[in-house]
């Protein structure tokens, strides 16, 4: 009789163990999954801004915030080429809480001279920022091996994830995600093999009832889950996510649904913030900048509003084509002409924002005339623009707000500068007009 209870508990161990490897190994497999599908949730749109070496939509708080919820996340390192053969490499690190560009130029530092001192003084800390993050990340890459795209550090409980992305000239997202949670699974196998010892000697009763709290309670759980937040559901790691029964497998189907949805809820909200042609933030994202602005008594700002001059009459003379292309160049001139912590929006057909944060008023006239200047500077012809120019124009209406001198309404703020591009327009077009 005890030869056959030593040889029972001898079979228990060993079942017991080879559960617990299993278990071990579907854990890493969600996981690595659950990490995968995360990266490749970025793919398109780091594609997209890879081929127009784009790095103004990289930057944006609510790209930072994103990824600043995946609390595993580590760091992200994106490099690639742009279609027209700049290099492009952006890069974000959890304990710098920032999304920072890590390829400049070889002429960055000379055109640094031409900035004012505040401006010179922040593009230069990037700069050296970024000069540093890539010397340091460099040899890390290099050192992974990657195998189909994913690499698993076990003894510093860390995995690497890479994805290449879908532009002309090729790129790819690196990221490093932090999975020391695995370990704790090591701890469990002296439990497991006792839980699994004592139920040899729980008696049939007890061994039913514990069946029906088993299996009733992971029902709870997931019915419960149903009415929450979908984006607050954790949902690797879900109670009952390693069961190798039917529950395992109900909650690990919800759990993809949960972590698909999630990830599609994530990318529509991102996307619905970008306008599609020109890749600035929409007429929605504008209005909530500007009630944030009217809300904040203590900051300072500025607004900027311009449209085209009689950019009907370039589109019915030279087509709709020319005129997207010609919407496309004023994009990017805008990011250009602005600082980095400026934003820019398309909010009608070829009406155009600035909100300028945390300025002065000199700050929000120098961009004003920069961009009437460097607009001008494209020569994109325009032979009936309704001024003694021969180029597609811009008139302008700005201001600047100080709450220290007067509150003011978001739709306030706004008829204001409207008013301003309205005399701006009427006073003969291609000027700027600060608002009374």
């Amino acid at each position: 009789m005890i030869c056959h209870l030593v040889l029972l508990l001898t079979v228990v161990l060993a079942l017991s163990f080879l559960q617990y490897k299993q278990s071990m190994a579907r854990h890493i497999e969600t996981t690595t999954r659950h990490k995968v599908e995360l990266v490749l949730g970025l793919r398109s749109f780091y594609s997209f801004a890879i081929a127009r070496n784009e790095y103004q939509n990289t930057q944006s708080p609510l790209l930072l915030q994103y990824l600043k919820t995946q609390s595993s996340l580590k760091w992200l390192v994106v490099r690639g080429t742009s279609d027209d053969g700049v290099p492009f490499e952006s890069q974000y690190i959890d304990e710098h809480n920032r999304i920072i560009r890590t390829f400049y130029p070889s002429n960055f530092l000379q055109r640094l001279k031409k900035l004012k001192i505040s401006a010179r003084t922040r593009q230069r800390e990037e700069y050296e920022l970024a000069k540093t993050s890539r010397i340091q990340m460099t040899p890390i890459l290099q050192k992974i091996r990657f195998q189909q795209g994913v690499f698993y550090d076990q003894s510093n409980a860390l995995l690497y994830v890479k994805i290449n992305t879908d532009n002309l000239r090729g790129g790819a997202i690196y990221a490093c995600f932090d999975v020391s949670h695995l370990e704790t699974e090591d701890q469990e196998i002296a439990h497991l093999i006792v839980e699994q010892m004592v139920m040899l000697a729980i008696t049939l009763i007890i061994l039913s009832l514990l069946l029906s709290y088993l299996l009733t309670r992971p029902l709870t759980r997931l019915a419960a889950l149903m009415s929450h937040d979908i984006s607050k559901i954790d949902a690797p790691h879900l109670p009952g996510l390693n069961r190798n029964d039917e529950i395992g497998q109900i909650t690990r189907q919800f759990s993809n649904l949960i972590l698909r949805v999630q990830r599609q809820v994530s990318e529509l909200s991102f996307l619905g913030s970008i306008d599609s042609l020109t890749s600035l933030y929409n007429h929605g994202q504008f209005d909530q900048a500007l009630n944030d602005i009217a809300q904040h008594h203590q900051r300072r700002a500025g607004l900027i509003l311009f449209d085209l001059d009689k950019f009907k009459h370039f589109n019915d003379s030279y087509g709709h084509p020319a005129g997207d292309r010609a919407l496309v160049q004023i994009a990017q001139t805008t990011r250009y002409a602005v600082r980095g912590q400026d934003r820019c929006f398309r909010i009608g057909g070829e009406e155009f924002a600035v909100i300028l944060q945390s300025c002065d008023e000199y700050v929000v006239r120098d961009v004003a005339h920069r961009l009437l200047d460097l607009v001008e500077g494209l020569a994109i012809a325009h032979a009936d623009n309704g001024t003694s120019k021969n180029v597609v124009t811009i008139s302008i209406g700005y201001l600047f707000y100080d709450p220290a001198k007067g509150m003011q309404t978001a739709t306030e703020l706004y008829q204001r500068c409207d008013q301003a591009l309205y005399r701006a327009k009427k006073q003969g077009r291609h000027q700027a007009i600060q608002a009374d």
